[in-house]
């Protein structure tokens, strides 16, 4: 009777030491928990941080926009994805860059030097940079225009200058632009450099005209 007595005090004492353990074990749980689930909940903050860093220019010449450069970064000033930060917020600044004009290429006419022999010239067409600088004639996309070979005098002047279209039936007549050279002959108008004068439309009377009978 007595030995049965100390066992089931041994028991006891077993299952009490077991419950204390197990009470124990659940309090360290629920206190890591805790201290997690406080951890988790601290809100980070993010905002937009520039620098002093500005975006290629959008144009190469012909004046194009530059940005400048914003992160979105933590509280630590670590960079982090834009999406964390408010679109609406992001600093805007911009400037102009590349301002200079675009280089473009045409053809003009010139002369070649006088030989000094025989005191002729000869037109020619050259490559010209909208700055006036003469380059090579791989920088014109278009077909080099075709000039006549004659050589002329180097003594000779082309000009533009007024004249007139042939009386109409009603003694009526326009004005016209011709070329003419410095000795007042009238000529081709491809002697004459680009571009035509744009003259008046209007008809105005001949000047002696008169019906016959």
């Amino acid at each position: 009777m007595i030995l049965l007595h100390k066992k089931l005090i041994l028991i006891l004492v077993v299952a009490a030491i077991i419950l204390i353990l197990i009470l124990v074990a659940n309090k360290i749980k629920s206190n890591s928990d805790s201290k997690s689930n406080s951890n988790s909940g601290v809100k980070k903050d993010y905002k937009w941080s520039a620098s002093d860093t500005f975006s290629s220019c959008s144009k190469q010449c012909g004046g194009g926009i530059s940005h400048l450069i914003a992160s979105c970064t933590d509280t630590n000033g670590l960079k982090v994805d834009d999406k964390y930060c408010d679109e609406n917020s992001k600093p805007i600044s911009l400037k102009n860059c590349n301002t200079q004009p675009c280089e473009t290429y045409s053809w003009i006419r010139e002369f070649t030097p006088c030989n000094q022999t025989t005191n002729m010239k000869e037109e020619k067409m050259i490559c010209s940079k909208n700055d006036g600088t003469i380059v090579s004639d791989d920088n014109c996309s278009s077909p080099k225009p075709i000039l006549s070979s004659v050589m002329i005098p180097c003594d000779e002047t082309y000009n533009w200058d007024v004249g007139f279209t042939p009386c109409d039936p009603m003694g009526m007549r326009r004005k016209r632009s011709v070329c003419s050279k410095n000795d007042g002959t009238i000529v081709s108008n491809d002697n004459c450099s680009p571009p035509e004068p744009i003259l008046s439309s209007a008809m105005i009377p001949c000047e002696n005209y008169s019906w016959g009978v």
